[in-house]
C-alpha cells in the first residue's frame, strides 16, 4: 500500500504536468486507445448523496496521534468537497481551518487557517471511489507535503486518516467516527492528547 500511494503521486503530479504544459500532446496519446480492446475508464460514477458528508469526531482510542479535539464536517456539492476542520491543540476554544475543492482536479487549493486568515499549506483531492480519497499535500516552498488516505469503513459509520511521507512510511493514523453532534467544543488541560499538542500532524 506504501509503494503504491507514491506511484499514485508521481502519477498524479506528471499527469497534471501533461494536462497544464503538453496539451497539443494529448491526442496522439488518446488516438491509440480509439480500436483497443482495453479503453480507458472515466472518473466515477460516484455515490449522492457522498458517504463521507456529516460530522466526524477523533476516535482518540483508534488513533496513534491526535489533538485534544478534532471536529470535521464534509459536505459535498456535485463533485465539490466543502471540508471544515475545527482542532484544538491546547486548553481553549476550537481552531477553524479548512478548505473547498473539486475532486479529481489537478489544481492546488489553499488549506486556510481562519484565525491567521492565510493557507498553512496546499492540497489537492483524488476521489478513487466512494470509500477511498487520497490528499495530496503542497507545502508552501512548494515541496511535497505527504500524502493522506482517507478509508471509510464498509458501515459508513467511520473512517480512518493515515499519513503517508514521500518514502512511503506511515506517519500518523487517525480514526473518526460519526457523530449527529461534536462532544466538545473547547479544550480543557485535562483532555488527553498525543504526541505533543504543540506540534499536532
Amino acid at each position: 500500500m506504501k509503494r503504491a500511494a507514491v506511484y499514485l503521486l508521481v502519477g498524479v503530479v506528471l499527469g497534471a504536468g501533461a494536462v497544464t504544459t503538453a496539451q497539443p500532446h494529448l491526442m496522439p496519446f488518446r488516438e491509440k486507445y480509439k480500436n483497443s480492446e482495453y479503453q480507458p475508464i472515466p472518473v466515477g460514477p460516484f455515490k449522492n448523496p457522498d458517504p463521507f458528508e456529516g460530522k466526524w469526531e477523533i476516535d482518540k482510542e483508534r488513533s496513534t496521534t491526535y489533538p485534544r479535539i478534532e471536529n470535521i464536517i464534509i459536505k459535498v456539492t456535485g463533485d465539490v468537497q466543502d471540508y471544515k476542520n475545527d482542532i484544538a491543540n491546547e486548553a481553549g476554544p476550537t481552531r477553524h481551518q479548512g478548505y473547498e475543492n473539486r475532486f479529481n482536479e489537478m489544481l492546488w487549493v489553499p488549506y486556510m487557517r481562519d484565525n491567521v486568515g492565510r493557507p498553512f499549506q496546499y492540497l489537492l483531492t483524488v476521489k478513487v471511489d466512494d470509500r477511498t480519497h487520497y490528499r495530496f499535500v503542497r507545502n508552501l516552498d512548494g515541496s511535497f507535503g505527504g500524502i493522506m488516505q482517507r478509508t471509510l469503513a464498509p458501515d459508513g459509520k467511520s473512517y480512518m486518516s493515515t499519513g503517508i511521507d514521500l518514502e512511503g512510511k506511515i506517519t500518523f493514523k487517525r480514526a473518526f467516527k460519526k457523530v449527529e453532534t461534536f462532544t466538545h467544543a473547547t479544550a480543557t488541560e485535562d483532555m488527553s492528547c498525543k504526541p505533543s499538542c504543540r506540534n499536532p500532524q
